[in-house]
């Protein structure tokens, strides 16, 4: 199994340790390389995230051409500007940008990112400029077919289930 930290805001330089106002920029790197399906599962999201999402993954702008296929679940704490947002992304973009506000008792506090088949981001970053700039944050890709299949499993799941 392989593994890259990808983001922290140690004050220190290493090939593996990136400091966390860099993580979109790690980010983006990655999406450049996806040719089918994002999944973001995150307890919050801002505009600024989805705007990356959508031009690296929903418009194609990647270099695979027709743009892929984009679904998140986030919590229902996201602020109502990134509500407009995601319901304007859903209707720019019918059946390829799908999401689920997570409703539950509960806060849908998990954070990760399925990249294809072939990586998952797993951290601690919400999605937000805030997060990455007031926080510590630290994530880490990992390339485990077997981890994957089960994320992404566990994502699909999440996805259709009712919340309470």
């Amino acid at each position: 199994m392989g593994a890259k930290i990808l983001s922290t805001n140690l004050a220190f330089s290493s090939d593996y340790l990136i400091k966390s106002y860099d993580f979109y920029s790690e980010l983006y790197k990655l999406l450049d390389n996806v040719k089918n399906t994002v999944r973001v599962a995150v307890f919050l999201i801002d505009v600024d995230a989805l705007k990356i999402f959508e031009e690296k993954v929903l418009k194609g702008e990647n270099g695979f051409g027709n743009g892929g296929t984009f679904k998140l679940i986030c919590d229902k704490s996201i602020d109502n500007e990134t509500r407009n947002y995601l319901e304007e992304l859903k209707s720019k973009y019918p059946g390829r940008f799908h999401y689920k506000i997570w409703n539950d008792k509960t806060s849908f506090h998990s954070k990760f990112i399925i990249l294809d088949d072939w990586g998952v981001i797993v951290g601690s970053h919400n999605l937000k400029k805030r997060s990455m700039k007031d926080n510590f944050e630290i994530s880490v890709l990992l390339e485990d077919k077997e981890l994957i299949e089960k994320l992404t499993d566990i994502f699909e799941y999440l996805f259709k289930r009712k919340t309470v």
